[in-house]
């Protein structure tokens, strides 16, 4: 029979073992064992269901979202000043933005 003690030094060695593998590593990688296996896994059989089952996965990238911009109240009129202030540079190039923004903004074209 298994005191407190073994079983305290049987989950330490598990930890050093298997303390890298995430929560779910760990689960897909005993659920892995259990399918193909009859006896109770030692940490080396979890770790080579678990090179088994990360070789079956495809690697996943990792996606990082980039937060929403909230459009400010008068994005309609500062997009149309824009898109005024590029027709105005397109039709004199030499003209700096700033300075196709304020003739677009004065309406001016």
């Amino acid at each position: 029979m298994i005191g407190p003690t073994e079983i305290v030094l049987l989950l330490d060695a598990w930890e050093a073992d298997l303390g890298h593998l995430t929560e779910q590593q760990f689960l897909d990688a005993v659920a892995e064992y259990r399918r193909n296996n009859k006896f109770f896994p030692c940490t080396a059989d979890i770790l080579e269901a678990h090179d088994i089952v990360s070789a079956k996965e495809p690697v996943k990238p990792k996606l990082v979202a980039l937060p929403q911009v909230e459009r400010p109240a008068n994005h309609a009129s500062v997009n149309k000043v824009v898109q005024l202030a590029n027709t105005i540079r397109r039709r004199n190039p030499n003209m700096s933005f700033c300075e196709a923004s304020r003739r677009a903004r004065k309406g001016i074209a």
